[in-house]
């Protein structure tokens, strides 16, 4: 069947015959599964800055600027490596965070000690206990709270600022157009157009959806990209898939005891064993993961929470709790089907420019010497995960 990029226009009539034809009760739909949006908090953002969220479902966030900002806490560490062992002085491979008085426990030996003195990220050290402080390269040290002498003063400060990130929204249109004639054909216009204009509609929201996950902004700080051939500059969002500060590389086999045990140890440790997460994949992820519960070997595993929206999904029980497994089409094409990706629909916004959530437009006469008319769908939408993206895991070379 034709695929069309213009006008439609009413097609070559027969001599011998109308338009019409016998056909089935409707035309049936091929779409396949692109869950993205079904799992957005429903509802209107009444301000600029609202932001509408639900239960285990993504967020949909008001901005009032294309470009649109988002500010999270990261907890300074606690956990630090030793590059370069001793018993009194010892050098880090990042002491930030590390102040004099405070206390650290070799987490291999389980020696303990106080940090007397602190130089870019060379360590002196007082050990305390029986069983004298040591630390070999490698080893990884525990930061405790501080110890302070009585009737101390002036206590060394610690503080951190927020982080800063940012995202655009992207201007997106899906339109149709039909001719003034082709419009008023009862055979060939009207009804079938309307059809039309539902079936672009789908196949914008499942572009959408794709975009929702592996889309990506200008480079560098540029707020928008250059096309020469087109002479115009254009503005594009990131994806969660590119905002994930953690990956797990499965090794080419995601086994059943790396999901439930290496997976969850990838993950950042803001992600909780209450957290809800969704770990969304391909056929043929879905197909291993099928495998193992065929071989009896998932023990608990429950229908997931989003059949309400639609949308299938599994629950299955991990190390940082359950995981709910959705499947989406987007990694079923090409090389994505070997990757997965791992979210907290909570710690995520679906963003859209003021009144600019999709909405129809709708003109009778789209150009002065057009006789005829088009509809859209348009918005300036986008996504932002508030926490930078350490809630979110990238899992490579499934299979």
């Amino acid at each position: 069947m034709a695929t069309h990029t213009d006008y439609l226009v009413t097609p070559t009539q027969s001599a011998t015959g109308t338009l019409k034809r016998s056909v089935a009760d409707t035309i049936r739909h091929n779409w396949p599964g692109t869950p993205f949006l079904q799992l957005v908090s429903t509802g209107v953002p009444k301000q600029d800055g609202d932001v509408i969220r639900q239960k285990g479902l993504i967020g949909k966030r008001r901005v009032a600027t294309p470009k649109y900002e988002a500010f999270s806490f990261l907890p300074l560490g606690v956990e630090y490596l030793v590059s370069t062992g001793g018993t009194t002085s010892i050098v880090m491979s990042d002491a930030t965070g590390i102040r004099p008085k405070s206390m650290l426990l070799n987490t291999k030996n389980k020696t303990y000690a106080r940090v007397s003195a602190v130089s870019t990220n060379t360590l002196t050290m007082t050990s305390v206990g029986d069983t004298s402080f040591s630390a070999a390269a490698n080893d990884y040290l525990l930061l405790c709270g501080p110890a302070y002498e009585e009737n101390s003063t002036d206590p060394y400060i610690l503080m951190k600022d927020p982080d800063n990130h940012y995202n655009f929204t992207q201007t997106m249109r899906f339109a149709t157009g039909v001719s003034r004639i082709a419009e008023g054909n009862p055979h060939f216009g009207g009804h079938r157009y309307r059809i039309m204009k539902e079936e672009a509609v789908i196949d914008g929201l499942r572009k959408t959806n794709n975009t929702m996950y592996f889309g990506e902004r200008a480079s560098g700080t540029n707020e928008k990209t250059t096309d020469a051939t087109l002479s115009d500059t254009f503005a594009t969002c990131r994806g969660i898939w590119n905002w994930a500060q953690t990956s797990f590389d499965a090794g080419g086999n995601l086994t059943h005891d790396a999901f439930l045990k290496d997976l969850p140890l990838a993950m950042h440790n803001s992600v909780g064993q209450q957290t809800d997460k969704i770990f969304v994949c391909g056929t043929e992820v879905w197909a291993s993961i099928l495998g193992w519960i065929n071989d009896k070997l998932v023990v608990n595993q429950n229908t997931g929470k989003f059949k309400q929206f639609g949308v299938e999904s599994t629950d299955i029980l991990t190390a940082k709790g359950a995981i709910t497994v959705v499947v989406d089409d987007a990694f079923n094409q090409g090389e994505l089907s070997k990757v997965a990706l791992v979210f907290c629909p909570a710690k995520i916004d679906y963003v859209h420019l003021r009144q600019y959530d999709f909405k129809p437009n709708s003109k009778n006469m789209a150009e002065n010497a057009r006789h005829g008319r088009y509809d859209e769908i348009n918005g300036e939408v986008s996504v932002c995960p508030w926490d930078g993206g350490y809630s979110i895991t990238k899992v490579i070379r499934c299979n």
